[in-house]
């Protein structure tokens, strides 16, 4: 009987750590496909180098990311960042938000219609990645939200 019962707690141990989920990452890949695919962009945008991505968004230590960024003549962008661990993602979520504010400032002094966008712009942290998606769509954020699902 105790064997059994061992057994059993054994069983439901095992079946609450079934529950526990590590935190994922997004398939930037993906990811960048089904935004170009789904939501509405004025510029042609392009990806950048890692050197550029740091400059422009001071990536913490264990985050890597890919970024496609408009011509300069918009502030579109499409950016997804992978952290190593929580810490790492939710700095990576601040630091987005801080490189949108820059942006805000810099296209506000020669282009300030971009500033519209900006002020859209949409940062979604998911487990262990960030997103920042810079468009003209209006419904960029709901779209971004579904590609997320």
């Amino acid at each position: 009987m105790r064997r059994l019962i061992a057994l059993f707690l054994m069983l439901a141990l095992l079946a609450s750590f079934g529950g526990c989920k590590k935190a994922e990452a997004i398939d930037s890949e993906d990811f960048i496909n089904s935004v170009l695919k789904n939501i509405q962009f004025d510029d042609e945008v392009a990806e950048i180098n890692e050197g550029v991505i740091e400059r422009l968004y001071s990536m913490p230590e264990g985050v890597s990311g890919r970024v496609l960024i408009g011509s300069g003549a918009t502030a579109e962008e499409v950016s997804v960042f992978t952290a190593a661990d929580e810490k790492g993602a939710k700095a990576m979520e601040e630091n987005a938000k801080t490189h949108i504010e820059e942006q805000s400032e810099v296209y506000a002094s020669y282009l300030p219609d971009e500033v519209e966008r900006l002020k859209n712009a949409v940062v979604i942290r998911q487990g262990l990645s960030v997103v920042v998606v810079v468009s003209a769509d209006s419904q960029a954020e709901e779209k971004v939200n579904e590609i997320l699902k």
